[in-house]
């Protein structure tokens, strides 16, 4: 059974390689090293040696990979995304996937729950979290937790509404309500009503007047989008 460990990566990897002894990582897994993309130069020079450091450990103890992924960290909503998307990437070739927050940037181990409970939600293998401290003598398993932070899911309606503001808009564009029900070929009063309950749930953004109302995604939604985009290519290759 081959994992994926999703690793924040700063500067040291003491805390990594503890870790990853400790559980056992074996042949044919994998360590997703996290990087931020805004780096200076002399951060990003200290984390390339840190991945040098992890690869040249993996390769001492059999055929084990690092994968460095470069992730936005300056916006909390591409951070979770990206994180998301990282993983999706290479989740195919592997069994399981463990989340590790071993110190490295903070925003990182912030968003390493909710990305959690996402992988959870779009792939049907074991998704694990942990949390490895210099205070604590053993890793703490917080995957039993994650059970009360279920991503929130609007009902089938809704979630075609919340992927046809994507499709039609984009990342940014305010899109208006006939743009939605022309793209899902309902009657306009119906997404009308789809597009305020999504409001509600802070899932989309309305402006503008009654007359000429148009709607984009929140943070939130955007998030829960990829999501769903994900679900839906996943279920159609099967």
């Amino acid at each position: 059974m081959h994992k994926l460990y999703v690793i924040p990566l700063g500067f040291q990897v003491d805390y990594v390689v503890r870790f990853l002894v400790r559980v056992g990582i074996g042949g044919g897994d994998a360590v997703l090293a996290l990087i931020p993309e805004q780096s200076s130069g002399d951060e990003r020079a200290r984390s390339e040696k840190a991945l040098r450091d992890l690869g040249d450990f993996l390769r001492r103890i059999g055929e084990l990979r690092v994968i460095p992924e470069y992730v936005n960290t300056g916006d909390p909503t591409n951070l979770v995304i990206g994180i998301f998307d990282a993983v999706m990437r290479h989740v195919n070739d592997y069994d399981s996937v463990i989340i590790a927050i071993t110190g490295g940037v903070r925003a990182f181990s912030a968003a390493s729950p909710l990305v959690a409970a996402m992988l959870r939600k779009a792939i049907n293998k074991e998704v694990r979290l942990f949390v490895v401290s210099e205070n604590l003598t053993d890793y703490l398993d917080l995957t039993e937790a994650l059970y009360a932070f279920e991503v929130v899911e609007p009902s089938e309606g809704l979630i075609e509404v919340l992927m046809a503001i994507q499709d039609v808009g984009g990342l940014g564009r305010c899109v208006s309500i006939d743009e939605v029900a022309d793209r899902l070929g309902k009657d306009s009063s119906t997404v009308r009503r789809q597009l305020y309950d999504l409001e509600d749930m802070k899932l989309v953004a309305g402006s503008g007047g009654s007359r000429h109302r148009c709607f984009s995604l929140t943070g939130p939604g955007r998030i829960l989008a990829r999501l769903y985009a994900n679900l839906q290519s996943r279920r159609k290759a099967q």
